[in-house]
């Protein structure tokens, strides 16, 4: 649960911590809707190859080869709401990309690969942190 963890360790941070918050509202909101972006690119591109083959960008702009013309717009915006994310959180002086990624990851571990035990663990170890996170990922399908 690279990305729960990342924002945990951010948390912790007197500086950074209140820059995240104060444009996000929670970690939760950011992570809820990183992780809803990745989901929502999953699903327009279900039926490629495998993503493990490449890295995240590698795979992404392999899908403009082979994405069906009417999703190509579809997907543009989901990046572009992947971007405005890391260009938030890189106004907080941390890596945006890194943090987007990690997210994507926990969704790559918990939606495709279903290891589902360690995100269990992280929540029931951190109650306070991501209040909700647990029934809103039971209802996204």
């Amino acid at each position: 649960m690279r990305g729960l963890k990342t924002l945990k360790f951010y948390s912790n941070d007197g500086e950074i911590g209140p820059a995240i918050l104060e444009r996000f509202g929670t970690f939760e909101n950011l992570y809820m809707k990183t992780f809803e972006l990745h989901f929502r690119i999953y699903q327009l591109s279900r039926e490629l190859p495998d993503e493990s083959e490449y890295n995240r960008w590698m795979f992404y702009e392999r899908l403009f080869d082979v994405l069906a013309p009417e999703k190509i717009e579809a997907y543009e915006a989901l990046l572009s709401e992947l971007q405005k994310i890391d260009n938030k959180l890189e106004q907080c002086e941390i890596l945006g990309w890194e943090v987007t990624t990690d997210i994507g990851h926990d969704f790559d571990d918990l939606k495709i690969r279903k290891q589902k035990k360690e995100f269990e663990v992280f929540l029931n170890r951190n109650p306070s942190l991501f209040q909700n996170l647990r029934e809103w990922l039971s209802k996204l399908q």
